[in-house]
């Protein structure tokens, strides 16, 4: 099971879902991509699911690559702020 870090009411996907395997917003931010946190340490981070959380604001579940069973849910507009994570090529 996966332990759940951050959570709103539609956390775990329940949301609204806004797409897979294209591009969801202005972000560029599809199922699949890969980014690591920048005020962190090592470690990367693959988007799972983007749905609508909240007051219908974009939402990304994310799992950690090195411990797949860490998920954390975060807003498009946080994964997008490249002063907070940058993409992995």
């Amino acid at each position: 099971m996966r332990r759940l870090f951050g959570l709103g009411k539609d956390a775990d996907g329940g949301g609204a879902h806004l797409g897979k395997g294209g591009t969801v917003d202005d972000h560029g931010i599809v199922v699949g991509q890969r980014y690591i946190k920048i005020d962190a340490g090592p470690g990367a981070w693959e988007v799972l699911s983007v749905f609508a959380g909240p007051r219908n604001m974009p939402h990304a579940r994310i799992a950690s690559l090195e411990e797949p069973d860490v998920v954390r849910v975060v807003s498009l507009a946080a994964l997008g702020d490249r002063s907070r994570y940058q993409p992995v090529a």
